[in-house]
């Protein structure tokens, strides 16, 4: 990640930088939070809205409460739809006190890359506007680039599943061996994160298998 000119937070960030999704780390603070109108858990009917207290209760706990007026807006804007809160920081050396540079509300990246922020919350310092301008580049390119990525694994998944339905066999060489696509003299070489993607959402089955190969049919 680029330097926000911050050492603290620059340190406190560390090489990784920005992440999306769930994070506890040591300047990043994330969470899902799931809509208002969600009310089902691991099979427990709860009311409206105590599952998205309960996401939010990290940002509103009394030594790391975010404002009333982002959290009125957060609240808002996932009534209905779910979103990922982002809060950037960094601690006071001498104290560890959490000293907070703005908020991100995003909502996560479409298959076709695209990211909307729905809502941000900037600190009035100067140094918490460079910060988190920094922050949100950095942020929003992870995951439009993590978007693309998973798209393109999903289609060529979809790829290998339309060739088997054409009449390709999925043929491994051995257990630990390479993938192919077999059909008369066409072998194509395919990834293997595919294939075990596959196999993991049960859209293959394993159909038959010897000391040397083993081959894999539609589920």
């Amino acid at each position: 990640m680029k330097p926000t000119g911050h050492k603290t937070f620059d340190r406190a960030i560390g090489k990784i930088g920005v992440m999306g999704g769930n994070v506890i780390g040591d300047a990043q603070l994330s969470s899902f939070i799931r809509p208002f109108t969600e009310t089902t858990c691991n099979g427990l009917n709860m009311r409206p809205g105590e599952l998205q207290s309960f996401d939010l209760e990290p940002f509103l706990r009394p030594d790391n409460r975010m404002p009333a007026s982002f959290e009125k807006s957060v609240r808002e804007k996932t009534q209905s739809r779910s979103a990922v809160l982002y809060q950037f920081f960094h601690r006071a050396s001498k104290t560890g006190r959490r000293i907070t540079h703005g908020y991100l509300l995003i909502r996560q990246a479409s298959e076709e890359g695209l990211v909307e922020i729905l809502q941000r919350h900037v600190c009035t310092t100067p140094k918490s506007a460079q910060i988190m301008a920094v922050v949100e580049k950095c942020l929003v390119e992870k995951l439009t680039s993590e978007a693309r990525s998973l798209k393109t694994f999903r289609d060529g998944q979809e790829k290998i599943l339309q060739q088997m339905r054409n009449g390709h066999r999925l043929v491994q060489k051995s257990p630990a061996g390479a993938f192919w696509l077999e059909k008369e003299m066409n072998n194509i070489l395919i990834d293997r994160e595919q294939v075990e993607g596959l196999v993991c959402t049960r859209k293959v089955t394993l159909e038959s298998q010897t000391e040397t190969s083993r081959t894999w049919t539609l589920a």
